[in-house]
């Protein structure tokens, strides 16, 4: 959690914004005194106090924090077990790049080790980055992912087909996160970073058997496709020109 406090010389308004939203959140007109606000657990939030008869500028200044600061950690794949999929009918562990298409099939996973998240954590940002993995592809259309979690306390990489698609269709939490409209130019191989994946990391710290230092399995699934979407390839562990994937993940223990 954290707090804003000070003291206002005469009646003023006080803005406060949220920096990831960019949305004001605080909409206040206050008394000359002191002032106080409690509670505000973004630690991406700025504060304006102005006075209110003529839009001066008082002061502008961060959020402060009640407490320990959030901690920020990127985690990446650490072995080349770690990643892979199914993609076109054939198993792909240990490629250098994970592979999706249009198919029903098609699945990338991804296990991040030693997660050093305590349990009952607050998950305030979180994301996967990924990275193009080969060159433009021409004329292909949008895909549309889903991006899941499996529902284990500390899980193990699948072995082959078949493990795999039991997690998928066993083993995953019923929580969804859609990364629609995923571009379909790769020249310069760019970096894509997936929509927030808060949700599945929230509920995954908040099993009753996790402990900091397990694993977390992340899915990315066929969700659908503008007719034929043509494949989508991101750069696995073992791919010596481009960066493996990563886990991005700002919290705050309880």
């Amino acid at each position: 959690m954290g707090k804003i406090s000070g003291t206002l010389n005469e009646e003023s308004r006080i803005l406060i914004y949220d920096l990831q939203t960019n949305t004001v959140v605080i909409d206040e007109v206050n008394s000359a005194g002191s002032y106080e606000y409690l509670g505000l657990t973004s630690y991406d939030k700025w504060v304006s106090a102005m006075n209110t008869a003529t839009g001066e500028s008082l002061s502008y200044g961060k959020v402060t924090p009640a407490g320990e600061p959030p901690v920020e950690i990127t985690y990446s794949i650490l072995t080349a077990d770690d990643d892979g999929g199914y993609y076109d009918g054939a198993w792909r562990a240990g490629a250098t790049r994970l592979s999706i298409d249009d198919g029903s099939s098609d699945i990338i996973y991804m296990r991040f080790d030693n997660i050093t998240i305590p349990k009952d954590s607050s998950i305030e940002v979180a994301y996967l980055e990924l990275r193009s993995a080969y060159g433009n592809q021409g004329t292909v259309r949008e895909l549309d992912l889903q991006i899941r979690v499996q529902a284990a306390d500390d899980p193990i990489a699948p072995t082959d087909p078949t493990s795999l698609i039991n997690i998928r269709n066993n083993s995953l939490t019923a929580t969804i996160v859609n990364w629609n409209d995923i571009p379909f130019g790769y020249t310069g191989s760019p970096t894509y970073n997936t929509p927030s994946i808060i949700s599945l990391i929230q509920e995954t710290v908040d099993r009753a058997g996790w402990a900091s230092g397990n694993a977390i399995q992340l899915l990315l699934c066929y969700g659908s496709a503008d007719g034929s979407a043509g494949p989508r390839y991101f750069s696995a562990y073992e791919n010596t020109s481009y960066p493996e994937p990563k886990l991005y993940i700002r919290f705050q223990a309880p």
